[in-house]
């Protein structure tokens, strides 16, 4: 039980975070402020950027699943809730990283 609540953590904790980052700092550079020839007037990438945090949200736990450190029912669970948080927090990395001045 408690090998679960560690893994739902991890699940929370990685995706969420790495999405943030990843959609922020993209969002906040000159290229995304510049080049809006992507869907519906957003940057090129942006779709990708905001979903990263689900995307290594699946390969990790796609690798300790390969590995047997993930039982079936468990990592069930924390595939979606790493899916979710991760492209929650790109999606409010989006929204953070679009408003106010771009960096350099």
């Amino acid at each position: 039980m408690l090998n679960d609540i560690l893994l739902y953590a991890l699940c929370v904790l990685v995706p969420g975070a790495s999405g943030y980052l990843i959609s922020y700092r993209f969002h906040r550079s000159h290229y995304a402020r510049t080049d809006r020839s992507g869907d519906f007037g957003a940057a090129r990438g942006s779709f990708l950027m905001v979903m990263s945090g689900a995307l290594i949200g699946a390969l990790l736990l796609n690798i300790a699943h390969r590995f047997g450190l993930v039982s079936p029912d468990a990592g069930a669970t924390a595939f979606m809730l790493a899916l979710g948080v991760g492209a929650i927090g790109g999606v409010i990395g989006l929204f953070r990283g679009t408003s106010g001045p771009p960096s350099n």
